[in-house]
């Protein structure tokens, strides 16, 4: 996402605010999510904000996303 924001800005490129917007809540939810893998306090965080989410909003979108990707990687568990 930085590297891209990089680019845009190099080339005047501006992305439409709702489209900037949800990339930049999917990059912090990633970050969120992957450091709440090794802080017990962070995970806590994380697990109390997913709880106030809905199935039908942003976030479970991007989960169901992710999922799609991961899903199948069971072996690595």
């Amino acid at each position: 996402m930085e590297a891209a924001s990089l680019i845009w800005l190099d080339e005047d490129k501006q992305p439409p605010v709702d489209e900037l917007r949800d990339w930049l809540v999917e990059q912090f939810v990633a970050c969120l999510v992957a450091g709440a893998g090794r802080d017990p306090q962070t995970a806590a965080v994380v697990r109390g904000a997913l709880a106030l989410e809905s199935a039908d909003g942003p976030i479970g979108a991007l989960l169901r996303r992710v999922l799609s990707v991961v899903g199948d990687a069971g072996h690595l568990l």
